[in-house]
């Protein structure tokens, strides 16, 4: 609490933020943080809910002179989600509710320096300039922000607004997983203000839909004559990112580089050099086999790492081929994203060796080569692929997709189609009785038929490569904008008189809760708005703690003002 107290902003925000620093929020691991925030409700005198799920919802009455005023139900996340019901049938019928709300969960990745464990290890804040950040861990901005914000609204009882309800959501960074299931009629509200976006200038009122899907791809095996050399080949260092708020920016991903580093040293590709005539390959191919691989950690964060375990030949000449053929394939690749990846680095470490022992000048150093971590062990195949099922694997990897699809062509520079590789597995995890890998997505779109086309080419590219695609998972539609909406324009009212400038309103490419909600409740009338956080669901995360003070100043005369 002693970094929190030097800043601006509201002493009690700071309270509940280190609250949330100290408790583990980790998507799927809710209970606690869940069962703390209703005990706060319970205490405050307030009506509180928990469903079967873990969602927690805490109506405070309005304050005095605001009985008639609507509802409101405040919302913070990433993926936000709030929902208006029709008028409860106990309530007065000229009574509308507001809804503010937030998700409790949030994405845990770390440095791979760092011994944090998410589920007892408090996050550690650091000040750097005007950014608050975690030490080498994600921050938890990203929902702790919304959260922190609902429980000082609910705390301060000074406060003017009309009737709240304050809504704190479980497992919204694994697909809007306690939005969805959330029983229908649990809210009153008939508008939301989702405290969930990330730059305090702006007003969110619109985003994408999405699905998650898993293709499982058979692959044979050659029991007999296994190289006797395993090495590890790991491809780390990557900026990765948030796969819906930063898709954009054409960033590498790790699994998909790997793939095609193997590639091209196992097949002798020409690295796309097409010289007039024949194409001539940049070398000979490379013998090794392949034992495993395992990238990507998270189902919306692009892909930072990946590791290969080869089995290469006894003869010395042999492997030191192999060894050049992954450089050449290395060098080329790092020059095509040398502005955008300077971290990036790969390395080879001999499995019976000490970590970064053998071979770790296999690739000139880059910058930050010096924080490298140990390579993370990857599990093996009980034999190695066959030579044609290697090919079939790494050839799979060069056409899976990944990145923007479509740009949308009504809002310029907003994405509205893409594709997230997310993670690589092989074996595949749960496939016991089978030899198989497994490839993970996460596809958003703003257009429905677009959504639903992204589908069906997964599964007709499954159809073409044997394998098999699953049913998609976690579907929701996207929310739709409402420039009209009367919420929006007491909003940008609200800022201007505040803050002497004028809202930016856009839409995202990243999943919202009142997407979900906007389903299950028709006619909703929300907004997203928030201070400012970025890099969020990486290390990097930081909350610009000079946006804080201003915001909440901004969000409390909203509360008093709504009709």
């Amino acid at each position: 609490m002693q970094v929190l107290s030097q800043l601006p902003g509201p002493a009690s925000f700071w309270k509940h933020f280190n609250f949330l620093l100290e408790t583990p929020r980790e998507s799927r691991k809710c209970t606690q943080i869940s069962q703390l925030i209703a005990q706060k409700g319970r205490d405050w005198g307030y009506e509180t809910i928990v469903d079967p799920h873990g969602n927690v919802l805490i109506r405070k009455p309005a304050s005095a002179g605001f009985e008639g005023r609507p509802w409101v139900c405040i919302q913070r996340s990433l993926s936000r989600f709030f929902f208006i019901s029709r008028f409860h049938s106990l309530l007065q019928t000229n009574v509308l509710f507001f809804d503010m709300r937030s998700h409790m969960d949030m994405v845990c990745e770390k440095e791979a320096t760092s011994n944090h464990d998410f589920a007892k290890d408090p996050i550690v804040p650091r000040i750097v300039d005007d950014k608050l950040m975690a030490t080498g861990t994600t921050l938890g901005a990203d929902n702790g922000v919304g959260v922190a914000l609902g429980l000082m609204v609910l705390e301060d009882r000074t406060l003017r607004h009309g009737p709240l309800e304050v809504l704190f959501t479980v497992d919204e960074e694994i697909g809007l997983v306690g939005a969805m299931q959330m029983p229908a009629g649990m809210l009153r509200s008939r508008r939301l203000i989702n405290i969930d976006s990330e730059e305090d200038w702006r007003i969110c009122i619109g985003c994408a839909g999405g699905f998650d899907a898993t293709m499982t791809m058979p692959l044979a095996t050659c029991p007999e004559g296994r190289m006797p050399f395993e090495v590890l080949v790991s491809l780390s260092g990557l900026q990765g990112g948030h796969s819906g708020c930063e898709i954009h920016k054409g960033q590498a991903n790790a699994i998909q580089l790997l793939g095609r580093i193997l590639l091209h040293t196992l097949d002798g590709t020409t690295l796309g050099y097409r010289p007039m005539g024949p194409a001539t390959p940049a070398h000979p191919a490379a013998a090794f086999q392949l034992l495993g691989l395992c990238g990507g950690t998270k189902r919306n964060a692009i892909p930072v790492a990946c590791t290969a375990r080869l089995a290469l030949p006894a003869d010395p000449a042999a492997r030191e081929a192999v060894l050049v053929a992954l450089r050449a394939s290395y060098e080329a690749v790092a020059a095509e994203f040398a502005s955008l990846e300077p971290t990036m680095h790969l390395r080879v470490a001999h499995m019976g060796a000490a970590p970064d022992a053998a071979f770790a000048l296999l690739v000139a150093p880059r910058k930050g080569a010096a924080n490298m971590a140990p390579i993370s062990p990857v599990a093996a195949l009980p034999a190695p692929l066959s030579a044609e099922a290697a090919l079939r694997y790494l050839r799979a990897m060069a056409v899976v997709p990944h990145g923007v699809l479509r740009m949308s062509p009504d809002v310029a520079g907003l994405v509205e189609t893409s594709i997230n590789w997310a993670k690589a597995s092989l074996p595949a995890a749960g496939s016991p009785h089978e030899t198989a890998a497994q490839f993970e997505f996460l596809a958003r779109s703003s257009c429905n038929s677009q959504q639903g086309l992204v589908y069906d080419q997964l599964a007709a590219l499954s159809n073409l490569l044997g394998a098999r695609l699953s049913e998609p998972i976690n579907w929701h539609n996207g929310w739709l904008p409402n420039p009209q909406s009367a919420l929006l324009t007491t909003a940008k009212r609200i800022y201007a008189e505040v803050t002497h400038k004028e809202y930016e309103v856009y839409a995202i490419h990243a999943g919202l809760e009142c997407g979900v909600i906007g389903e299950k409740y028709e006619g909703m009338d929300s907004i997203s708005v928030g201070p400012t956080v970025k890099d969020v669901h990486t290390p990097k995360e930081a909350l610009y703690y000079r946006s804080l003070p201003g915001f909440c100043t901004y969000l409390l005369r909203l509360l008093e003002e709504l009709q």
